[in-house]
């Protein structure tokens, strides 16, 4: 039952790491992700640099202070409202946020205050405009030797010429269409960025297939819009900070093979090379149709359960006597109404109803993605609403957690629970989504994964939810779910966690808050098990419970009083965050880590899902921190109530575990944004479509329908026909 708050107040769940899809994120859900050269790349000592980004969900941060070995480097003050190009101060720092969006930053680390020995913990401590501490980060940095050769000559030692920044030390990466989708052979894109320590690039040069394709010159020095020259290719470049590069892949230098090699080189205004990268890019087969297939019915999974797509398949065409469009990169095949459709026409672009859902089956098609949609797949609202104890007609998994988890168990588990937390709309928020405890194929006991998801949910309850009050009687183990609406709030309250809700900003036009009877906006406090926060995780949390932004955006109290308050986190257990993987993964052994993974300590284990939902806050420190240690031993105590057994080699904090990155198994890209290509074959050079990407974007590619939107969205002009 509910009980008067006493002595301390509740935690806002230091938790909200919510969401990636896209739910992220308050303050303290921010993730701080250094960049590459950051985490592995070793420092100069001279001009050691902290380099930083969080890429959505960014709070409204004041400054950024930083420590290395524990004692404080510095602080700055924010420059500005831009992250790229980052205003910098005199001294070089910067740190540039856009609340709600995104935050970048940079810091000169003093050469006297460089360790001598090889590595050293750092912190990140981002602070609120109330001066207190709303997100910090803990990673270990790596320095250069030490070592320097004594002089040959009895001249006075020169001052060391600033470091420069090495080949080695930059990291092109690819990006994620580049790497894993095939390229049409017509028009192949090769597409890349490097986020930080970009070098004065004046030029880059491609290889594929060990033949060269050519050179772009540089065209610019902003990342967005991305200037290109005639030829649809891009360099920019902004010194010391970020680069971005695209090139179209000569037609006749597309192999016959279904793979090659390529190279992207950059060189520097003296013709040195300063970065360079190899990697493989696909093809499409020679022989693949030019249309998608005849007849039948795309469906694809959705957060509100399946939506069929249908369509006849029939062949894009074009009206030029040019024959079939090519199919863009992020696109499927496109039909233009366009006289020729070559650059630089104003007739406009058509694509069918049937090519968009075609394209966007293709594109999301990998066993991931399908694992994902399966994962996320829901109940209808009536079913869900008929589930009672004891119903025979319950949905099978529902009937599993009665076996495991009965009335009794509730209450003795959740002892000071809020009234509205029960045991009817815990078997509610499970019902909702059929994976969870579902039955397993093969040899994985369905049973045992059931325990053991319940055991890792509950224990986070605990820490985000629990009175945490060691006076009581009761363990504190057994004090979760006692608290269903952010402490300090009430329905009647207004104002609260609405700044994006301004219809200016991109999530205002997403997910339009409600208002009341005068115009103001409803307000978006943290309510429920997962203490959901802000009208972009209510949009997105709505749309996946009713199939529309509306209905919690509209009424965000039903997050608080009904079983929606233990439907939001199931949600959250279900949902991907990329670079992380959906938690559920990692509890039923769907994730498997892979080198990148294991390299930065994440391993299968309870103190994984640590990192998923809190790992900015709790994660990467020499030692573990007090919330990781609650989690620990409220982990422990749940295991030994459902029989899961806790192997000695299992990892259950944290500490010294690095945040999940776009190099592991978890990275899956599930947002659509424009495909910046260039296509001289299309009006204005445009391609007409939307690529997968791992950030945030208005559009997911778990909902069904969302290409064709994004589409839509980012190329205004198109004609989308039946």
């Amino acid at each position: 039952m509910h009980r008067t708050p006493h002595r301390r107040p509740a935690l806002r769940a230091t938790v909200l790491a919510l969401l990636a899809w896209p739910l992220s994120q308050a303050a303290l859900a921010a993730t701080i992700t250094p960049d590459w050269d950051t985490l592995h790349t070793p420092q100069p000592r001279q001009s050691a640099t902290v380099a930083w980004d969080i890429w959505w969900g960014s709070g409204d941060y004041t400054k950024v202070c930083y420590e290395l070995s524990g004692a404080p480097l510095g602080c700055v003050a924010r420059t500005g409202a831009s992250t790229s190009p980052l205003a910098l101060n005199a001294q070089g720092n910067g740190l540039g946020t856009l609340p709600g969006q995104a935050s970048k930053g940079r810091f000169k680390i003093p050469a006297t205050s460089v360790p001598a020995k090889a590595s050293a913990p750092a912190t990140i401590l981002l602070y609120g405009a109330n001066g207190t501490i709303v997100d910090r980060l803990n990673f270990t940095m790596q320095f250069a030797s030490a070592s320097v050769p004594a002089p040959t000559s009895t001249a006075p030692v020169q001052a060391p010429a600033p470091a420069t920044v090495t080949a080695a030390a930059i990291q092109i990466v690819p990006d994620w269409n580049t790497l894993n989708v095939a390229q049409p052979r017509g028009s192949a894109t090769i597409a890349w960025d490097i986020w930080w320590g970009s070098a004065d690039a004046a030029k880059a040069c491609y290889r594929v297939a060990q033949r060269d394709a050519g050179c772009v010159t540089r065209t610019g020095t902003t990342l967005w819009p991305l200037p290109a020259n005639a030829a649809g290719n891009a360099l920019v470049v902004v010194p010391g900070q970020a680069s971005k590069g695209l090139f179209r892949v000569p037609a006749a230098l597309a192999p016959a093979t279904a793979t090659a090699v390529a190279q992207v080189t950059l060189y520097n205004g003296a013709n040195a090379v300063v970065a360079e990268k190899a990697f493989q890019i696909k093809f499409e087969s020679t022989t693949a149709p030019s249309a998608p297939v005849a007849g039948g019915t795309v469906t694809t999974s959705t957060t509100g359960g399946t939506t069929p797509a249908t369509g006849t398949g029939t062949t894009g065409t074009t009206g030029s006597t040019g024959g079939s469009a090519p199919a863009p990169a992020g696109g499927g095949n496109a039909s233009s109404s366009s006289t020729g459709g070559t650059a630089g026409t104003s007739k406009p672009y058509t694509l069918t109803q049937a090519t968009l859902a075609a394209t966007e089956t293709r594109l999301t098609s990998s066993p991931v993605i399908t694992a994902i949609k399966q994962a996320i797949a829901t109940l209808p609202n009536d079913q869900v609403e008929a589930v009672v104890p004891g119903r025979a007609n319950n949905p099978s998994n529902v009937r599993r957690v009665e076996r495991l988890l009965t009335s009794a168990d509730w209450e003795h588990l959740f002892p000071l629970r809020a009234p509205e937390y029960t045991y009817t709309g815990f078997l509610r928020a499970i019902a909702k989504f059929p994976a969870v405890c579902r039955t397993y194929d093969g040899e994985r006991d369905s049973d045992a994964i059931c325990r053991k998801a319940m055991a890792t949910m509950f224990a986070h309850f605990a820490q985000e939810t629990g009175a945490h009050e060691s006076w009581r009687a009761e363990p504190e183990w057994r004090q979760g779910l006692h608290w269903v609406r952010e402490m300090g709030w009430t329905e009647q309250m207004r104002g609260g966690y609405n700044a994006e809700c301004a219809p200016a900003t991109w999530q205002g036009k997403t997910w339009p808050c409600g208002t009341y009877a005068d115009g103001t906006f409803k307000s978006y406090f943290g309510r429920g098990a997962k203490q959901l926060s802000y009208n972009y995780n209510y949009g997105p949390f709505s749309m996946a419970m009713y199939g529309s932004v509306r209905p919690l955006l509209d009424k965000p109290d039903l997050v608080a009083d009904t079983w929606l308050n233990l439907a939001s986190a199931v949600f959250f257990y279900m949902y991907p965050q990329p670079p992380k993987p959906p938690m559920m993964f990692v509890v039923d052994g769907t994730w498997q880590p892979n080198a990148a993974d294991r390299a930065n300590g994440l391993t299968p284990g309870f103190g994984v899902t640590t990192q998923i939902i809190n790992g900015g806050v709790e994660c990467g420190g020499t030692v573990e921190v007090k919330q990781s240690l609650n989690r620990i031993d409220y982990y422990k105590s749940f295991a030994a109530h459902f029989g899961v057994p806790v192997p000695a080699g299992e990892v259950l904090g944290c500490k010294g575990m690095k945040q999940f990155d776009e190099r592991g198994a978890g990275a899956t890209p599930i947002y659509w944004e424009r495909d910046d290509g260039w296509y001289a074959d299309r009006p204005d050079g445009k391609s007409y479509a939307c690529k997968l990407v791992g950030y945030q974007t208005p559009h997911s590619a778990l909902i069904a329908g969302d290409y064709g939107r994004c589409v839509k969205a980012q190329f205004p002009d198109v004609v989308i026909t039946p």
